[in-house]
């Protein structure tokens, strides 16, 4: 997905760099939360952004928290990749896609929150993020679930469906459900699925 190409209103490299380095100091702290040392902690998007390109906070190993707002439809590849400090991330409806590898190597990131909307998970998504512990897939991603969305991970992935029976045989068709277990916990999916 090449996010530059395909939507108007972009969240890329040069506007968080703009945003770091030339807004004034009152309008930057709207959008800039920094550690006593300096480093970025916690960024907001601003308002109006349609997507975030590919890369644009890779390796921003202080970033603890990020807000998305809701005119955002896409987060491009890599986009937090290797954001090792980042604890959860809020992903709003409006998000449509997450690219491949958006959050691998997250190693601090304990919570995701899909809403139904999203409707394409792309593979690695949520990688190598060992202590992601659940996370709930909208009904609307499971078509476009990528097999190795959470490679890596070892959370339990629950899905927003009913009854356990359309569970299994979603799971099934992916690949992940092998008739007795699911994903790379080992888990029994009766005992997790609602």
């Amino acid at each position: 997905m090449n996010t530059r190409n395909q939507y108007q209103r972009v969240f890329g490299r040069r506007e968080l760099d703009l945003m770091l380095n030339n807004l004034s100091e009152e309008v930057r702290s709207r959008y800039v939360e920094e550690d006593e040392d300096g480093n970025v902690i916690a960024i907001v998007i601003p308002a109006g952004a349609d997507a975030i390109a590919n890369n644009t906070f890779s390796s921003l190993q202080t970033l603890r928290y990020v807000t998305i707002p809701d005119s955002v439809q896409a987060i491009g590849r890599s986009a937090f990749e290797r954001c090792t400090a980042l604890e959860c991330v809020d992903i709003p409806s409006s998000v449509r896609e997450i690219g491949a590898s958006a959050f691998y190597d997250c190693q601090h990131l304990r919570r995701v929150k899909l809403h139904e909307g999203t409707k394409r998970i792309c593979s690695f998504a949520f990688g190598n993020c060992p202590k992601l512990w659940q996370v709930r897939v909208p009904q609307s991603a499971k078509r476009g679930l990528s097999k190795s969305a959470f490679a890596g991970s070892t959370c339990d992935i629950k899905l927003l469906l009913r009854p356990v029976s359309k569970i299994k045989a979603f799971l099934s068709d992916t690949g992940y459900y092998d008739g007795y277990r699911h994903f790379s916990s080992g888990v029994d999916i009766d005992e997790h699925y609602y």
